[in-house]
C-alpha cells in the first residue's frame, strides 16, 4: 500500500517536472516523454523524500510547541 502511494506521488511529481521542463525548453517537446521520464524519476523520488522530511519536521515542531503551551499554560 505504501509502496503504491509513494510510486503515485513520484509519478505526479515527475509529471510536474516534465511539464515545467517542456514549457521552459520548447525543443524538449519534440523528444518523446518515454525517453525523458527515466531521467526525471530519480529527481522526483528525491523531491518526495525532501517533502516528507519537511512535513515530518513541521509536524514535530508544532507538536512540541503545543505541548509547551499546554505545560506553561497549565491546561
Amino acid at each position: 500500500m505504501l509502496n503504491a502511494l509513494g510510486a503515485s506521488v513520484d509519478r505526479r511529481i515527475a509529471n510536474a517536472i516534465l511539464a515545467r521542463a517542456q514549457r521552459r525548453w520548447l525543443p524538449l517537446r519534440l523528444v518523446p516523454e518515454a525517453w525523458i521520464r527515466p531521467l526525471v524519476k530519480p529527481a522526483a523520488t528525491l523531491i518526495r523524500r525532501e517533502i516528507s522530511r519537511t512535513a515530518a519536521t513541521a509536524v514535530a515542531t508544532v507538536g512540541v510547541l503545543v505541548a509547551l503551551l499546554l505545560l506553561v499554560g497549565g491546561w
